[in-house]
């Protein structure tokens, strides 16, 4: 299914090199995860939390979005699938919330519909924010395309985790290489954010950062985080090389003096899509968070 054009009022997001996920039901770790450096943390009201701790977890987001942090952390909710009474029930919770989320995180992305069907509930509790779907099922995989081209839609993620439980395949990168490559072709015909999953082994921090430094090349723009630790190595793994910022900054100021046409630079010729190159080496170098 072709979404068209997406709508010139969709939301969108800052920088997103790390999505650091808490359990909403261990509001002890809201204060270390907003401080963690992370670029958006997120609440988890799904996997994270166990089914007899649903409601707790639901009535202690609220104190989330009123804990102090810099201001260009932003604050994200991951709720429930819409397919179930606790997803409704989040998102029906945030109407009484005084402060709202940055964004909102759809677990089990499978089709546009999905998608609307979250748009339009927030639409009845005037929640007007951008929407990170996470792909993480074969159906959702094969419709991400027109998942990523849905109205509000900021950024699609990987929700690497699932996906591999439900196929069978395993976590290793070449296991994962087509599904990734998926999501990337997605978020690029959409103009929207390609996120990662998680890396599930915390204690490998050398494994974490092997696999991080692949993912620019890919085409992410980032991935998600399940503890603080994590947020260093990955904002390191996506600091593009010294060598390749300075080139970069030589073809936008070039391209600049010749209003964006063929320029040679260093003895190599550079046209548009080189130039379009450079400018997103250059927001991915200076992300403005520490």
């Amino acid at each position: 299914m072709n979404e068209g054009n997406r709508s010139v009022e969709s939301p969108t997001l800052p920088v997103a090199r790390t999505t650091l996920f808490v359990p909403a039901d261990r509001p002890d770790r809201y204060a270390k995860a907003l401080g963690s450096g992370a670029d958006i943390v997120c609440v988890d009201l799904e996997d994270a939390v166990a089914c007899v701790n649903k409601a707790a977890a639901r009535d202690a987001v609220a104190g989330f979005f009123t804990i102090a942090a810099k201001p260009e952390v932003r604050r994200a909710l991951r709720i429930n699938s819409l397919s179930t009474l606790d997803g409704l029930k989040d998102l029906l919770h945030l109407e009484t919330c005084a402060i709202r989320p940055d964004a909102i995180l759809l677990p089990k992305a499978c089709c546009s519909g999905d998608i609307r069907a979250l748009a339009a509930v927030m639409d009845e509790i005037d929640l007007h924010c951008p929407i990170i779907a996470i792909v993480e099922t074969a159906e959702g995989l094969e419709n991400a395309s027109e998942i990523a081209m849905a109205p509000h839609v900021a950024a699609i993620c990987f929700g690497s985790a699932d996906y591999s439980a439900e196929t069978g395949s395993g976590m290793h990168w070449d296991a994962l290489h087509y599904a990734r490559g998926r999501i990337v072709q997605a978020a690029a015909r959409a103009g929207i954010l390609a996120l990662d999953g998680a890396w599930l082994a915390i204690a490998d921090m050398d494994g974490l950062a092997e696999e991080s430094r692949r993912l620019p090349g890919m085409g992410f723009d980032g991935r998600v985080v399940i503890h603080p630790s994590q947020v260093a190595a990955v904002h390191e793994a996506f600091r593009p090389d010294d060598r390749d910022v300075e080139r970069a900054r030589k073809i936008v100021l070039a391209a600049e003096g010749q209003g964006g046409a063929a320029v040679s630079v260093d003895g190599h010729m550079v046209d548009r899509p080189v130039i379009a190159w450079a400018r997103r080496l250059l927001a991915r170098a200076s992300p403005g968070v520490g």
